[in-house]
């Protein structure tokens, strides 16, 4: 029915003498239908055959030869197959909608191919004996005009407005109406028609079409999409039919070309218009999109469980904290108000400043992008916080660049990772070094400049003291050996425990004689008595040095300084037996090593 109506109209508008109409509304009809049907192309097929026989049977009616009619026929179907091949090839997009700049230029170019392919048709049916070029021309500006402009109106009716999606809710969110938009609507019609009235009455026949241009950009700029195409449609329909009745700018020229430029008119003013309402559409949802994005990034922002603030690297202000999170407020135990007026340098420990003011250089500088670490913070109760930190740089012109931090609350991961390292290394009982970091010490006392010092103890009298006590008390004593030790060596020497009652001290860089003293200060402070659960107890210690030399590792010291010990327990315990240094020139064999260990000599202590 609508493509019959269609026809009929275009027909009624044809040029005195010629088989061309002004307007031919049946091509944006046809071009409509087949869009329809046109994913499902068995659909598609039925459809195009029908608009054939359709097209032809109604050219045919309204006064067309039979050859004539069959041509037009296919003209129009030409016309409606094309136009529906660009205008999804150029969107790339299955759903007929018009709401976006690509979809307006998928209907110009889907309007203007598919007049031009459909014209070598109908040019070739209708040219009679008119000019083909001119033919050729009306045609394609006529259903261009009549496609764009009409197809351009449904499909944007169809389309309507996008719904305003909220990032807090999901749901709808109604699009407010401008204030006084009914007014301004009134005063554009009223401006519309006192142009119409200008170009078309007070000044027929003269060149004044220009005038209708400002309130097409008018309409375009401010109209809905929608309003906007029914705008266009309406100026177009009064402009053709003031046309056809002899009136307005083209009123003296000859009746083609009237027909011609009155097209050419038409379709300027709605390709403005319509092009101007698409794009202020476009801006609209992409300043929507825009706006949703923030929220969805505030709302993930505020309510993510993981502490996150931005921090600024502009001169001048490198190191602010421009934004943060409830968690990061809780994290740190300031609120968020007081955190967002505050430096990353009021919340790093004292020892992490000198770090992170490296690590803002390397991001001002644009060496850095993203950054992993730990790093250790400092609460608003002073206490300490480590994180596992991410650090990513944001580059933005409008605000700058700024860094995105997160961070992670590992305090108690860290403080379970240094309690498995403490126990890796070091006495449950006492809190000394153990074997394993006693022989890594060594090592590196042994790699330096000076040789080293190792003193071995064995506790002489414990056992007894253990059995006439308890073994709980025996465990007391052995933590005050160890605290008697570590109180008397020097700061950059290790004392451990080997196990039961023998200990063992690094003492770095000291010879012989500065050895035995420090081990006579050592068995002094051994042999003080204990208080043990009101019970006053003394004990002892056999005691061996051993020096390292340019040779020996340190499990050989070791076996040196206990030798050493044992002849201590030998000559009659509490004392101190010094390990000989057989050094000699070149490395010696490992038969002559072990004699050398067997070797040495004792003597009594030196009391105060």
């Amino acid at each position: 029915m609508a493509f019959a109506l269609a026809v009929a109209v275009g027909r009624t508008t044809r040029i005195d003498g010629t088989q061309l109409a002004l307007v031919w509304p049946a091509s944006a009809v046809g071009f409509l239908w087949l869009l329809r049907s046109w994913p499902r192309r068995r659909e598609l097929l039925i459809d195009a055959g029908a608009l054939f026989v359709l097209a032809a049977g109604l050219n045919a009616v309204t006064g067309a030869a039979g050859p004539l009619s069959l041509w037009l026929g296919a003209a129009n179907v030409v016309q409606a197959l094309v136009a529906c091949w660009l205008f999804h090839g150029v969107r790339m997009r299955s759903r007929a909608e018009l709401r976006s700049m690509r979809s307006f230029t998928a209907l110009a170019v889907a309007s203007v191919g598919a007049s031009v392919a459909s014209s070598v048709v109908g040019t070739l049916a209708a040219t009679g004996d008119e000019d083909a070029v001119q033919t050729a021309l009306h045609w394609v500006v006529r259903h261009s005009t009549s496609t764009f402009l009409l197809a351009g109106l449904v499909l944007t009716a169809l389309s309507g407005r996008a719904p305003r999606v909220s990032a807090r809710t999901g749901s709808a969110a109604p699009v407010p109406r401008r204030a006084g938009r009914i007014g301004e609507s009134a005063v554009l019609s009223a401006a519309a028609a006192a142009s119409m009235w200008v170009v078309f009455g007070w000044g027929s026949a003269l060149p004044l079409a220009f005038l209708l241009l400002p309130v097409a950009i008018w309409a375009g700029i401010r109209l809905p999409v929608v309003t906007a195409s029914l705008f266009s449609a309406a100026t177009a329909t009064v402009t053709v039919t003031l046309t056809l009745a002899g009136y307005g700018p083209f009123a003296l020229l000859p009746r083609p070309t009237q027909a011609l430029l009155a097209q050419l008119l038409v379709l300027t003013m709605g390709a403005v218009t319509l092009l101007l309402a698409l794009y202020r559409e476009q801006l609209r949802v992409d300043q929507q999109a825009l706006l949703d994005s923030e929220e969805r990034f505030r709302v993930a922002f505020d309510r993510a469980p993981t502490a996150i603030y931005t921090v600024s690297l502009d001169a001048g202000d490198a190191g602010r904290v421009l934004q943060a999170n409830p968690a990061a407020g809780a994290l740190f135990g300031y609120p968020v108000e007081q955190l967002v007026a505050m430096t990353v340098f009021d919340l790093v420990d004292d020892a992490e400043v000198g770090a992170t003011e490296a690590l803002l250089a390397d991001f001002r500088r644009g060496d850095g992008d993203v950054t992993r670490l730990e790093k250790r913070y400092r609460r608003s109760d002073g206490s300490q916080v480590w994180a596992a930190v991410s650090i990513a740089a944001a580059r933005s012109t409008a605000a700058g660049t700024h860094l995105v931090v997160l961070l992670e609350d590992i305090t108690l991961r860290r403080a379970s990772d240094e309690e498995l390292i403490r126990r890796a290394f070091h006495d449950p009982l006492t809190g000394l070094a153990n074997r394993t970091l006693l022989t890594t010490r060594l090592e590196a006392a042994l790699a330096g400049p000076r040789p080293p010092g190792l003193v071995f103890l064995d506790l002489d009298g414990f056992k007894a003291v253990n059995d006439a006590v308890g073994h709980a008390a025996g465990d007391d004593l052995l933590v005050q050996v160890a605290d008697r030790l570590t109180r008397t060596v020097r700061p950059g020497d290790t004392v451990a425990r080997l196990g039961g009652d023998e200990f063992a001290v690094v003492c770095p860089a000291m010879e012989e004689a500065t050895l035995t003293a420090a081990a006579e200060r050592l068995l002094a402070a051994v042999r003080r008595p204990y208080l043990l659960r009101d019970q006053v107890v003394s004990i002892g210690a056999s005691v061996g040095l051993a020096v390292g030399d340019g040779w020996v590792r340190a499990g050989e010291l070791l076996e040196r300084a206990d030798a050493a010990m044992y002849r201590s327990k030998r000559a009659g315990k509490n004392r101190i037996s010094v390990a000989v240094d057989t050094t000699p020139t070149t490395r010696p064999s490992a038969s002559a090593t072990a004699r050398d260990r067997e070797q040495g000599r004792a003597h009594a202590p030196v009391r105060s």
